[in-house]
């Protein structure tokens, strides 16, 4: 049941589905973005957790939360002057659904009496690549880039043929929400106990600092090997001070 679920669903409403699925020691938890086609209705989050592992469950969601325009999960109160006054948020949803190794399938009737459901494939992002690499030499690749019109291209270098992913989703996760409300705050104090500087992250500067090191030092996200992950980081971890964050030693050796 772990991984990326991607479809549409139908029902009261209807609209895209992505639900991210992570696989804990005796259960499943996630969360579900339902995109409504129908603009004039907020798109929603939705948190749930199985009881077990089961391939046919039924839970209660943990949380519902609208999805504000810009695309952040939000109270209710900070959507109120995007929709009309009769739109509400429901504040859980019963879910029954099944999984097999490349589907599932979901049916769901919220306390406010809408209902839905989907069927939706397994996301292939752990698939090979179906784009068919081309070889370049290091000077031929960079005229190739130059040839290219600024600004809308990205590049990235890898040894396999794998699609577009981090290496987040290449570790088996999925769920971003559990990363940042579990992962990051343990390597928060693994930091905060190793640097002069103990980052706030309700400061989005800080926060942002924060990430920088994270991201830049190119540790995928399985914080509970922290012992092999710390000597890397704390060989990487730049100065702060002036709010100036020098470059990390991996991208001088490559500039």
């Amino acid at each position: 049941m772990r991984g990326q679920w991607i479809g549409r669903y139908i029902g009261s409403s209807e609209g895209v589905i992505i639900v991210n699925i992570d696989e804990r020691s005796s259960h499943y938890q996630g969360v579900a973005y339902l995109n409504e086609t129908n603009k004039t209705l907020p798109s929603t989050a939705a948190w749930f957790h199985t009881e077990n592992k089961n391939k046919n469950f039924q839970f209660r969601t943990d949380l519902i939360l609208p999805i504000d325009p810009p695309g952040i999960p939000t109270s209710a109160d900070k959507i109120r002057d995007h929709y009309t006054e009769n739109v509400g948020i429901s504040n859980y949803a019963d879910v029954n659904g099944s999984w097999e190794s490349d589907s599932l399938k979901l049916s769901w009737t919220t306390n406010s009496g809408t209902k839905g459901n989907c069927t939706l494939p397994l996301s292939m992002a752990d698939k090979p690549s179906e784009l068919v690499a081309q070889n370049k030499e290091w000077g031929a690749f960079k005229e190739y880039v130059a040839s290219l019109e600024g600004r809308r291209f990205l590049f990235r270098g890898q040894n396999k043929p794998w699609r577009l992913r981090t290496s987040f989703h290449r570790a088996n996760r999925a769920d971003l929400t559990r990363f940042l409300n579990e992962d990051i705050q343990v390597l928060h104090k693994h930091l905060s106990a190793r640097t002069k500087h103990v980052f706030n992250l309700e400061n989005p500067n800080e926060n942002g600092a924060f990430f920088i090191i994270w991201f830049s030092t190119m540790v995928i996200p399985r914080l509970y090997s922290i012992g092999r992950i710390l000597p890397m980081l704390q060989r990487s971890l730049p100065i702060v001070a002036s709010q100036m964050i020098r470059p990390p030693k991996l991208f001088q050796r490559i500039r």
